[in-house]
C-alpha cells in the first residue's frame, strides 16, 4: 500500500478565486456567441415564459420601491411569491436589480451576465470545497470544471435559471457541513442550513432537497467513523442537523410561510394532461414513467448530443472524466492514497449510486417506495437525481488528478495505460470503418482527447504534465458540451422581439391598466407571461401551478364570448383569428387583431347589477390608486349593497371602506361562489381600498 499523498497546503482566497475563473473562461466556448446575440440562455421555453418575464415584474417593482408579493399582471391577480420559482427573495436578484434594474427593467445582456455570474460561483465553490479536503491546485480546476461547466449543472443554466442557480449553491453548503464536522463550530452548521435556505430563496426547492440528501450522507458517515457506533453517531448528526434545519427554516421563512399557505390550495401541472390537486399525490404513471432517464438514454454518458436526455438531466461529465474516474476508483491503492477520498469517498459512491437508480424511474422499484414517503414523494422528475452522480463525478476526477501528479503516479502509470490508449484506438478505428451514426462528431473528438491525455500519460511519464494533459482534455470536452448548454438563438426570435412583438396594438392599452382585461387567443404564438413585462393584465399566464379556486372557476366555460370572462373584466381580446367581436386595431405586418367585449362587466359592477344588459353592468368609479399590493377605488352608489370587484379574494388581502376595516367575502352571482371579492358599500362616496399584507394578516388578521 503506497503512502498517504500529502495534504497540500491551505489556499490562499485569491489563488481560489483564480482557478476558479480560469476553469470557467477555459470551457465557456460561446462566449464570445453569447454577447454577439447568436447563442442566450434565454431560448427554452421556461427561460423564456417565467425568468425573464418575472425578471421584468422584479425590475418594475423595484422601480416602483415595493415588494413584488403580488402579481395583478397575470391569472387575474396571483401571488407572486407563492410558487418559490419567481425568486423574489433571492439576494442576488435583488443585487442585479440594484445595479442593472433602475430604469424598470432589465436588458437579456444584464440576465445573460446574472446567468454567468453563477458559472462562475459554482466553480469557485467546488475549487474552494476540494482545496478546504486539501486537494491541490490541478485537482481542484479539474473539480470545478466538471461541476460548473458540465453534466445537469450546466444544462440547467438555460433550462430553469432558478434551479440552476440553487445548484450552483451545493459546494458551499458541503464545505461548511464539512467544517462543522472537523471543528465543530456551531457558526459553520449555520452557514450549511443558511446556504440550503439560500437555495431555496434563489427559486426552487429541489436543489435544496438534493443538497440536504449529500449533507446528511456526510454527517452519518463522518460521525459513524468518529464513534464506531449507531448510537452516538446518530445523536451528534441530529445535533448538527437540528442547528442546520434551524438556520434553513429561519432565513428561508418568508418564502416557506407564503408558499405553504398558496400550495395547499393550488393546483400542481407535473407533466400530465389534468392538474393535481391539493389533496391528490402525484399519479404513478407520471412520478415514475416522466422525465426519467430511460436505459437507452445512458449512451449519453458519451453522446450527448446525439442521445439528448430531456428536462437537461444530462449524464454527461466528459469523456475525459470518466476515463479518470475509472482509473482512480478501480484500484483499492490510488483510492486509499487520498485522504479526501477515504473520508467522503464513502458517502459520495452510495448517493450517486442512488441517484442513477433513481433515475431510472419505474425500471426499479424505489418510485413504489418514494412515492409513499412524505416530501419525497412530492419531488418529482426523478431524472433530476443525476445532479448526485455529478458531484461524485466532480470528485472523484479530481482525487485522480491528485494522484497523477504524484511521484508514485509517474511510475507506476505505464503499467496501466496501455489498455486505455489500445482501447480508444479500437473504439475510433470501428468508428471511421463501420458506422459512423453510432457516435456523433463531437462525441468522437472528446474521445480522441480523451485518448490524447492517456497517451500523453504513457509518453511523458511526468505525474505533473499528465495531470495538466488531462485537465487541458477536459477542458476541450467542456468547451465542446458547451454548445449544448448555451444554445443557439439564430433559430428563434430573441426574447426582447417575442415580448414586444404585439406592442403596436397593446400599447394603446396602457391606461386601461387596473380597470380592463384583456385574453390572448391561443392563436397569437406570444409568451403567456406577456402581460408581466407591460402595463397589461391578462386572466392567463405561464407557471406550475394554479390557485383552486381561480381554475375551477375559469374551468366553468373557456369559450371566448362566455360569462366568466365576463364577470372577470375581459374587455379586450387579442388573436390572429377573424372573431365574431367589435375589431378595434389591426397590425398588417404581423397579423394580430384587437378586438372589444362589449358584454364585460366593469372592475367593479354592484351585486344587483349581475345578468344586466351589457350597458348596465358596471358602476361608477375612479381609479385612485392601482399596484400589485395596493389597490384604491372612489366609488358612488345609491344605496347600501354588496360591490363585486373582480379581483381575486386571497388570504392576505385587507380592505377598508372610507377608512374602516370591511371583510372581504367571496362574491356569490346566480347562487354560484366565486373567487372575487365583494364588500359591503354606504349610500353616497365610498373609497374602497385593498392591501396584500400577508405576514401581518397570518399573525394578526385585518384588524
Amino acid at each position: 500500500m503506497p503512502p498517504s499523498i500529502p495534504h497540500a497546503r491551505h489556499p490562499r482566497a485569491i489563488e481560489t478565486l483564480f482557478l476558479s475563473v480560469a476553469g470557467v473562461i477555459a470551457t465557456i466556448a460561446p462566449l464570445a456567441a453569447l454577447l454577439t446575440g447568436r447563442r442566450s440562455f434565454f431560448v427554452w421555453p421556461d427561460a423564456r415564459e417565467q425568468t425573464y418575464a418575472w425578471s421584468q415584474k422584479l425590475a418594475q417593482a423595484w422601480h416602483a420601491g415595493y415588494l413584488p408579493l403580488w402579481d395583478a399582471n397575470t391569472f387575474s391577480g396571483h401571488t407572486f411569491v407563492g410558487e418559490f420559482q419567481a425568486g423574489v427573495f433571492y439576494p442576488l436578484n435583488w443585487l442585479w436589480l440594484v445595479l442593472f434594474g433602475g430604469s424598470g427593467r432589465l436588458s437579456v445582456a444584464s440576465l445573460e451576465a446574472l446567468v454567468l455570474l453563477h458559472y462562475f460561483i459554482a466553480a469557485f465553490g467546488m475549487t474552494l470545497l476540494l482545496r478546504h479536503w486539501r486537494l491541490n491546485r490541478l485537482a481542484s480546476l479539474t473539480g470545478a470544471i466538471v461541476f460548473a461547466t458540465l453534466g445537469s449543472v450546466a444544462m440547467r443554466a438555460a433550462a430553469q435559471a432558478n434551479i440552476f442557480y440553487g445548484l450552483c449553491w451545493i459546494p458551499y453548503a458541503l464545505m461548511f457541513a464539512s467544517r462543522h464536522l472537523q471543528r465543530g463550530r456551531v457558526s459553520d452548521a449555520i452557514l450549511a442550513g443558511a446556504i440550503v435556505a439560500l437555495q431555496i430563496l434563489a427559486g426552487h426547492v429541489q436543489p435544496a432537497y438534493h443538497t440536504i440528501i449529500a449533507i446528511a450522507a456526510m454527517v452519518l458517515s463522518c460521525n459513524w467513523r468518529k464513534f464506531h457506533n449507531w448510537k452516538p453517531a446518530c445523536i451528534a448528526s441530529l445535533r448538527s442537523g437540528i442547528i442546520m434545519a434551524g438556520a434553513l427554516l429561519l432565513l428561508a421563512s418568508p418564502q416557506l410561510i407564503l408558499s405553504a399557505q398558496y400550495l395547499h390550495d393550488a393546483y400542481r401541472w407535473v407533466g400530465g394532461d389534468a392538474p393535481v390537486s391539493p389533496s391528490n399525490p402525484i399519479p404513478y404513471k407520471i412520478f415514475a414513467f416522466k422525465f426519467i432517464v430511460t436505459p437507452g438514454e445512458w449512451s449519453n454518458l458519451i453522446d450527448p448530443w446525439r442521445f439528448f436526455i430531456n428536462d437537461a438531466n444530462s449524464l454527461y461529465v466528459g469523456t475525459v472524466t470518466l476515463w479518470l474516474m475509472s482509473w482512480f476508483l478501480i484500484q483499492r491503492t490510488r483510492r486509499e492514497a487520498v485522504p479526501a477520498w477515504r473520508d467522503h469517498g464513502p458517502w459520495l459512491v452510495p448517493i450517486a449510486c442512488l441517484g442513477l437508480i433513481v433515475t431510472l424511474g419505474h425500471y426499479t422499484f424505489l418510485p413504489v417506495l418514494m412515492r409513499r414517503l412524505p416530501v419525497i414523494g412530492e419531488v418529482r422528475e426523478l431524472g433530476r437525481y443525476v445532479i448526485l452522480w455529478q458531484l461524485l463525478a466532480s470528485v472523484a476526477a479530481a482525487c485522480a488528478i491528485q494522484v497523477l501528479c504524484t511521484a508514485y503516479a509517474a511510475g507506476r502509470s505505464r503499467e496501466h495505460v496501455r489498455w486505455a490508449i489500445a482501447s480508444f484506438a479500437v473504439l475510433l478505428l470501428a468508428y471511421w470503418k463501420y458506422d459512423r451514426s453510432v457516435l456523433s462528431p463531437q462525441a468522437l473528438i472528446a474521445l480522441t482527447c480523451a485518448a490524447a491525455a492517456a497517451a500523453a500519460w504513457h509518453l511523458f511519464g511526468s505525474g505533473r504534465w499528465a495531470a495538466r494533459g488531462g485537465v487541458a482534455a477536459l477542458a476541450a470536452s467542456a468547451w465542446m458540451f458547451a454548445s449544448l448548454s448555451v444554445p443557439n438563438a439564430t433559430a428563434t426570435p430573441s426574447v426582447e422581439a417575442a415580448f414586444t412583438a404585439a406592442d403596436a396594438l397593446t400599447d394603446r392599452l396602457a391606461g386601461t391598466y387596473g380597470r380592463e382585461r384583456i385574453a390572448f387567443d391561443d392563436s397569437v404564438e406570444l409568451p403567456k407571461n406577456y402581460a408581466d413585462v407591460h402595463r397589461l393584465q391578462s386572466i392567463g399566464g405561464h407557471a406550475a401551478t394554479m390557485y383552486r379556486p381561480y381554475f375551477d372557476f375559469l374551468s366553468r366555460d373557456w369559450s371566448i364570448d362566455g360569462p366568466i370572462y365576463d364577470l372577470l373584466n375581459v374587455r379586450y381580446v387579442l388573436s390572429r383569428k377573424d372573431l365574431d367581436l367589435p375589431l378595434i386595431a389591426l397590425d398588417s405586418g404581423s397579423g394580430l387583431r384587437l378586438y372589444r367585449r362589449p358584454t364585460a362587466y366593469s372592475r367593479i359592477f354592484l351585486q344587483s347589477q349581475y345578468n344586466a344588459p351589457p350597458g348596465e353592468r358596471g358602476a361608477q368609479f375612479e381609479v385612485l390608486e392601482y399596484k400589485d399590493e395596493v389597490q384604491r377605488f372612489r366609488l358612488h352608489v345609491d344605496r347600501s349593497e354588496l360591490a363585486v370587484v373582480s379581483e381575486i379574494a386571497y388570504p392576505g388581502w385587507c380592505a377598508r371602506v372610507n377608512g374602516k376595516p370591511v371583510p372581504i367575502n367571496n362574491a356569490i352571482l346566480g347562487g354560484k361562489p366565486t373567487p372575487l371579492r365583494a364588500v359591503q358599500v354606504q349610500p353616497g362616496d365610498n373609497v374602497i381600498e385593498f392591501r396584500y399584507r400577508p405576514f401581518f394578516y397570518l399573525f394578526f388578521g385585518c384588524s
